[in-house]
């Protein structure tokens, strides 16, 4: 009896042990590519309990621009989006993307992914925005044109809502989607292994935790410049380098928190020339009627000597 009570607790613990180290990104996340340039995030439920608290609702705010006599107001809008089969409770996701090279040009695409809790109810509110498009089959998921170059695409899980341009050489037609840049997006980010997401990007995890109402993430080596810094050595800085913040609204304040990730390279040379404590002191002698902000900052010269020397001198 002990030896089984003894080996029901070492799987308990076991179990434990992997819950905690797997990662727990939001499924929307795995349809945002690996390689986008910026993601940013929205806590849906938590902004509508916020304007709720603050004796505000979108009901109450459609009502206020809504047009007498007008079948197609805010209000009407709002509650077929609530009843469209969407979770309201769960996050909404961006992404900006940046392809291509000086030589063969670049593109643009970008995207906003939603969880959906009703797939039949979705696809009623799509054909309801739209009577005169048909809902086309893209394999694994469904999709329809918007126009201007936006498709939604939807599966079992989530909705995407991606567009892709290319300039006038853009293939496809745009009258039904199909073949077109946006629906050859959207075959992809469906397709994606988690492997080549952003929700594989630790980084990436470790401000998905964070509560917050908002959230953004940067990649800077797929910053659209980074094809014009791949001739230097500068892109070597900021490979693998990261920016994360989060914003939340309490009681008529936001609070912004930042955080930064350096890859070795750029760390080394960071730590090699240390910055001094910031004199806070500097506060107290500008005269806060008379300026519109404060930026109070410390590193050490000798920092930006090194990067210029990394990027460019030793590839001469």
């Amino acid at each position: 009896m002990k030896k089984m009570m003894r080996a029901v607790l070492v799987l308990i613990v076991t179990a434990a042990l992997m819950t905690s180290c797997k990662t727990s990104s939001p499924k929307q996340t795995k349809y945002i590519p690996k390689d986008s340039y910026v993601v940013f995030g929205f806590n849906s439920k938590s902004l509508l309990e916020k304007i709720g608290r603050a004796n505000l609702n979108l009901d109450s705010l459609s009502k206020y621009f809504n047009d007498e006599g007008s079948d197609t107001t805010m209000i009407k809008k709002w509650n077929d989006l609530k009843n469209s089969g969407l979770d309201m409770d769960e996050e909404v996701y961006g992404f900006v993307k940046s392809s291509g090279s000086i030589m063969s040009g670049q593109s643009g695409s970008f995207g906003f992914v939603g969880a959906l809790k009703d797939v039949t109810a979705f696809q009623a509110y799509m054909k309801k925005q739209n009577p005169s498009a048909d809902v086309k089959n893209g394999g694994d998921y469904s999709y329809m044109p918007l126009g201007n170059d936006f498709i939604a695409g939807w599966n079992g899980d989530v909705v995407i809502v991606a567009a892709a341009h290319a300039g006038t050489s853009s293939p496809g037609s745009y009258s039904t989607g199909e073949g077109t840049l946006s629906q050859q997006l959207l075959t992809k980010l469906f397709a994606q292994k988690e492997s080549e997401s952003i929700a594989s990007v630790k980084e990436f995890g470790d401000v998905v935790k964070e509560n917050a109402d908002m959230l953004f993430f940067v990649n800077s080596s797929s910053n659209p410049a980074s094809s014009i810094l791949n001739m230097t050595k500068v892109a070597d800085l900021f490979k693998d380098s990261y920016a994360s913040g989060t914003l939340n609204f309490e009681d008529g304040a936001v609070k912004v928190a930042f955080k930064s990730y350096s890859n070795k390279i750029l760390s080394d040379i960071i730590k090699k020339y240390p910055s001094v404590g910031l004199d806070e002191s500097m506060v107290t002698r500008y005269p806060s009627s008379d300026i519109d902000g404060f930026v109070n900052l410390s590193f050490n010269p000798q920092m930006l000597i090194e990067l210029v020397k990394f990027g460019f001198c030793t590839a001469l």
